[in-house]
C-alpha cells in the first residue's frame, strides 16, 4: 500500500498484526484502527538508515512529512538482532505521531545495552521541519522513550504534548531517559507540555536518569506531571522556561533532583548517543539557538517539586549551577513550591581550578514556598547577583 500510494494519500490500516519493517519516503498519512492494528518487528531487522550510526526502526520515515496515528508499534523485544533498535524512526523528516502505542523496544531480556528508543528523530539535511508527538502511550523500552535531535544547519520545531511514558522504575540495569531533545547544531526549539512521565530512576553509580532532558536546545518545559523520578527536568547547557510542572522525585543512586539548570559534574546525565562529532566541531559545543554567546537565560516558575522518601540527604529541589560551561547563567526561580529536600533551592558557583570563567549574572528567587526542607535556600554566589527576598520559610519571621 505504501509503495502504491501517491504523495498526500491516506492509508487506512484495518485491524490485524503486520510483521514487517515499513519504509515511508513520500508525504503520507498512515492511519490504523486503534489498538487492534499492530505493526510488529520481524525476527531479523534488515531495514536501516544511518546517522552517525546505523539505526534499525520498526517503522522508518525518511525525507518526507508523514503522519502516523491510531496504531501499535511493537518491537517485540527484537533489539538483540540489531544494535540501535528504535520503534519509530524519522530521519530528515517531519510530520506527526499521534495516539499510537509504542512498546517492546528493547532486547530480550531487558539489559544495559545503550539502545532501545521508542521514538527517534534526527534532522541534519539543512531543511526546516516540524514534528508533533501527541497523545501516545510509550512503555517497555530499554533506553529512552524519545530521542529527538537536530544537526547541520537544520531547523527543527517540536511539539511534544500529552504523552504517557512509563519507564522501568528504579533500576540499576541502565540509566533511562523519558523525553530527550538534543541540539548538536542548527536550531531545535518548541515545547514539551502536559506529558505524564513515571518510573525513570537509576540506582547505580556515576549517572542520573532524567524524565525530561533538554540538552543544548531551546525548548520550554511546562505543565508536565512527573512521578517516581531520579531527576525531574534537566536543562543541560540549555535555556528555556521550566514552568508549572508537578514533579515528585525519589532518591536513587547518588541522590535526587527536581530541576537542574546547567550541568553540575556530580549529576551526569546519560543521554542516548554521544554528541554528533561533526556538528559539534562546526557549531561549537555550547551554542544554543538564538541564545547569547555569553549568557544562558533560565526561568523556573510555578512548579510544585516534592521529595518522597525517608532519607533526604543529597537531594535538591531546584538547582542552578554556573562555571561548568563557557556561558554565564542568569536564573529566575519564582513562585515555586519546593518541599521535603535537604536543600530546597541551591545556586552553586564552580570554584575549582578546572572551572570556566563564567558566573551567575543574576539570581532571582522570590515568592517561593520553601518550607519543609532541611535547608530552605543555599548559595555560594556573590550577594550582588542573588536576590532571595519574599519567600515563605514556614515561619513569619523568615529563615
Amino acid at each position: 500500500a505504501i509503495n502504491a500510494a501517491d504523495a498526500g494519500d491516506t492509508i487506512n490500516i484495518a485491524a490485524g498484526t503486520f510483521i514487517e519493517q515499513p519504509l515511508i519516503t513520500k508525504n503520507l498519512t498512515l492511519a490504523g484502527a486503534g489498538s487492534a492494528t499492530i505493526i510488529k518487528a520481524p525476527a531479523t531487522l534488515a531495514l536501516r538508515f544511518t546517522t552517525n550510526y546505523p539505526q534499525f526502526p520498526v517503522l522508518a520515515v525518511t525525507g518526507a512529512n508523514v503522519t502516523v496515528r491510531d496504531l501499535v508499534i511493537d518491537g517485540d523485544g527484537r533489539g538483540n538482532s540489531a544494535y540501535r533498535f528504535n520503534g519509530i524512526g524519522y530521519y530528515n523528516a517531519g510530520g506527526a505521531i499521534i495516539s499510537t502505542e509504542i512498546k517492546g523496544v528493547r532486547e530480550t531480556p531487558f539489559n544495559g545495552n545503550q539502545h532501545g528508543v521508542a521514538i527517534y528523530a534526527y534532522l541534519t539535511d539543512g531543511s526546516t521541519r516540524n514534528l508533533v508527538i501527541r497523545n501516545n502511550y510509550i512503555h517497555d523500552f530499554q533506553k529512552n522513550a524519545m530521542a529527538i535531535n537536530s544537526g547541520g544547519a537544520s531547523v527543527l520545531t517540536v511539539q511534544i504534548v500529552g504523552n504517557r511514558i512509563e519507564g522501568a522504575g528504579a533500576t540499576a540495569i541502565t540509566a533511562q531517559n523519558g523525553i530527550q531533545v538534543y541540539r548538536a547544531s542548527g536550531t531545535l526549539d518548541g515545547y514539551i507540555d502536559s506529558n505524564f512521565v513515571t518510573g525513570i530512576a537509576y540506582t547505580g553509580a556515576g549517572w542520573v536518569a532524567t524524565s525530561i532532558l533538554n540538552w543544548n536546545a531551546d525548548v520550554d518545559v511546562s505543565n508536565n506531571i512527573v512521578t517516581n523520578s531520579h531527576v525531574g527536568v534537566y536543562n543541560y547547557d540549555a535555556q528555556g522556561a521550566i514552568a508549572n510542572n508537578k514533579l515528585d522525585v525519589i532518591k536513587a543512586g547518588m541522590g535526587a533532583w527536581g530541576i537542574i539548570a546547567t550541568d553540575p559534574p556530580y549529576a551526569v546525565p546519560s543521554p542516548y548517543e554521544a554528541p554528533f562529532a561533526e556538528d559539534v566541531a562546526a557549531a561549537g559545543a555550547d551554542s544554543v539557538g538564538a541564545a547569547s554567546a555569553t549568557e544562558m537565560l533560565v526561568n523556573v516558575s510555578g512548579n510544585v517539586v516534592t521529595f518522597s522518601g525517608p532519607d533526604n540527604t543529597a537531594t535538591y529541589g531546584i538547582e542552578g549551577d554556573a562555571g561548568y560551561g563557557p556561558r554565564s547563567v542568569n536564573i529566575t526561580a519564582d513562585h515555586n513550591i519546593v518541599t521535603g529536600f535537604e536543600v530546597g533551592l541551591e545556586f552553586y558557583q564552580c570554584t575549582g581550578a578546572s572551572c570556566f570563567s563564567s558566573v551567575f549574572t543574576g539570581i532571582s528567587a522570590n515568592h517561593n514556598n520553601i518550607a519543609g526542607n532541611t535547608i530552605g535556600m543555599r548559595s555560594n554566589a556573590s550577594y550582588l547577583t542573588a536576590n532571595g527576598e519574599n519567600n515563605w520559610w514556614g515561619a513569619a519571621n523568615g529563615p
